[in-house]
């Protein structure tokens, strides 16, 4: 049984330690939306709830995020892990209560903080609609006929986005631009 803890503990940090490391090529690589979670949770801008259960007006929300399930795996791992190789005295089911209950106490803090994080995340970020003819600068030069970026705030928010000047010639960084257009998740803006 000790094994078996001691493989909770590590695979569960090692598929972190993964998900990190992917996670961050990926950012590098700038792959746009496309943001990976080991374990299956591939963004490609559709979110579906299936973590949203509700008895009355409590929810009580399935976790969904693979990161909530390993943090309780670590620590059920480590827990017992612990348990096992001090001499507690306690029986083998006891050891792995007390290990599942340790996974629970703190996957249930992480849970809450992963949810409250992607409700703000979903909050925050505006539709396309609401951007056009919104104020925004040249965050990087755009050369005539190319492409460069711009950044812009949007309800105390800052984002940037890939752009293009539908006008002739080039735009430098700090340039005051207009957004008129939004095809393909790129921004067609003219100077302001």
């Amino acid at each position: 049984m000790l094994t078996f803890f001691q493989v909770c503990f590590f695979a569960g940090l090692g598929l972190v330690l993964i998900s990190f490391i992917l996670g961050g090529l990926f950012d590098i690589g700038d792959m746009g939306d496309f943001s990976f979670d080991f374990g299956g949770h591939f963004d490609f801008g559709v979110h579906p709830d299936f973590g949203h259960f509700e008895i009355g007006h409590v929810d009580v929300g399935i976790p969904t995020s693979p990161l909530v399930y390993l943090s309780g795996i670590i620590t059920f791992g480590g827990a017992g892990w612990l348990l096992m190789i001090n001499d507690t005295g306690l029986k083998m089911w006891q050891i792995v209560l007390i290990a599942i209950a340790c996974g629970i106490v703190i996957a249930t803090p992480v849970n809450i903080a992963y949810k409250a994080l992607r409700k703000a995340e979903n909050t925050s970020s505006p539709d396309f609609d609401e951007l056009i003819n919104h104020e925004a600068v040249i965050k990087e030069k755009i050369i005539d006929g190319g492409f460069g970026a711009i950044s812009y705030t949007f309800k105390g928010n800052s984002f940037e986005a890939p752009a293009k000047n539908v006008d002739e010639g080039e735009l430098i960084v700090g340039t005051n631009v207009t957004i008129t257009e939004i095809k393909d998740n790129v921004f067609y803006i003219k100077k302001s």
